[in-house]
């Protein structure tokens, strides 16, 4: 893989048509962003690696670990900090404003356990996850279903930062993860971090949030569920007229999947990366 060549909306696509990676490889990488973890995989898999932890050259070496000669670098995103420039005027010159900004590059800067040798390692374990933590963690309230809310018979809804399920929804998981995704996504309530998000059509918003829905089920190894969601995907794909998810949304949907996936884990903490 080529540096700065991976697209965040490329990447959701190979996840879409790949069901049940993010859960196979979760728990090896666990210290690293949902993005992240989806980019290892596939490089894994792409190169015929065994899923396992990842590290640096030196971290492996820290662990009485060495990568063997001739193996190649993994890539991963990682958060890079730069000056803000514009055209000066009168000169013609970028300048610095004396802003700066966060951009996310793709750095071939670890190995996977499989590709070293040396003293043996415990392999991780992922936890459980909890909705109950989720809604703790994210500041969000879970409300008794209102149907006079909505007026209809819609299986969840979300407003600022509440969420509710309808007692008889067939996939209360699934709705529950789609509600929390519409708030984490800034959706609901304008001053959210993405705040973008609040000009978004109907359609994007919904395919945003079942996007988050069904990563986030995909991980926890509800095959059953994402691959449920997968059709709901496609349908706001052809009720907003695209063909794939845009790349924007992309980079939103990973984010708010990671953020909520690590809440009910009881993980939830700055990613190392996006």
């Amino acid at each position: 893989m080529e540096s700065n060549t991976q697209k965040w909306a490329e990447l959701l696509n190979q996840v879409l048509d790949a069901p049940g990676v993010i859960h196979d490889c979760l728990s090896m990488f666990r210290k690293y962003s949902l993005s992240n973890t989806c980019l290892i995989a596939f490089q894994c898999q792409e190169r015929g690696l065994q899923m396992g932890p990842v590290a640096t050259f030196e971290q492996w070496k820290k662990q009485g670990r060495y990568v063997r000669k001739g193996e190649k670098a993994l890539a991963m995103w990682m958060p890079i900090t730069v000056n803000v420039k514009e055209t000066d005027e009168e000169t013609g010159e970028r300048v610095k404003t004396g802003n700066k900004r966060v951009i996310f590059v793709l750095k071939n800067n670890w190995f996977t356990y499989a590709q070293t040798d040396g003293e043996e390692i415990a392999m991780p374990e992922m936890g459980e996850f909890s909705v109950g933590n989720a809604l703790a963690a994210l500041d969000i309230v879970q409300e008794p279903y209102d149907m006079a809310k909505v007026g209809n018979s819609a299986m969840g809804y979300a407003y600022k930062r509440i969420v509710a399920v309808n007692p008889m929804c067939p996939k209360p998981l699934a709705t529950m993860l789609h509600e929390l995704g519409h708030v984490v996504l800034g959706h609901t309530e304008r001053g959210e971090s993405m705040t973008d998000a609040a000009e978004l059509p109907r359609c994007i918003k919904e395919l945003e949030a079942e996007s988050v829905a069904m990563l986030v089920l995909d991980a926890l190894g509800d095959s059953e569920s994402a691959v449920f969601c997968r059709g709901y995907i496609q349908h706001w794909l052809k009720s907003g007229g695209v063909s794939s998810v845009p790349e924007a949304s992309a980079k939103r949907i990973f984010g708010a999947a990671d953020k909520i996936l690590k809440a009910g884990l009881g993980e939830l903490q700055e990613a190392v990366a996006a």
